[in-house]
Parts: structure tokens; C-alpha cells; sequence
């Protein structure tokens, strides 16, 4: 993935989370950082299996979409 698309994917997760009264990237932060932020909120508000779009017309989770956008499995 580009960084731009990296971005994107990043920005749209960090969207997301904040629907559900999360956010990631307060302060000045890392991919590193981000990545984890984003796990630790993803499996502390259960939301793994929790649908968060489509892709190619099948259902998306939080749990793929990360793994998509980090390379890496929650």
C-alpha cells in the first residue's frame, strides 16, 4: 500500500472509532502508535465482528478492515 492509501485507510478507521466515541490519534502519534491505539480500542469495545462498510459488495469488520489497513491481525 502507498502512503496515501495508507493514510486514507488510517483516516477512515479513525472516523469509524470515533462514532463510537474512540479516537486514536490524539497528539502527535506514530503508525506504530496509531496501530496499536486502534487494536487495544477495537478488542476493549468488542467491536472485532462489528460491520464497519463493504468491500467488493461483502460485509467488512473492524477486525478485517484492520487487518487490511495494518498488514496484521487484531
Amino acid at each position: 500500500m502507498t502512503v496515501l492509501g495508507q493514510f486514507y485507510s488510517e483516516q477512515f478507521l479513525a472516523r469509524r472509532l470515533r462514532e463510537h466515541g474512540i479516537n486514536i490519534g490524539d497528539g502527535v502519534t506514530t503508525p506504530e502508535i496509531r496501530r496499536d491505539r486502534a487494536r487495544k480500542a477495537i478488542v476493549d469495545a468488542d467491536l472485532a465482528d462489528v460491520i464497519i462498510g463493504r468491500k467488493d459488495g461483502k460485509p467488512l469488520s473492524y477486525g478485517e478492515y484492520f487487518q487490511r489497513c495494518f498488514g496484521e491481525a487484531l
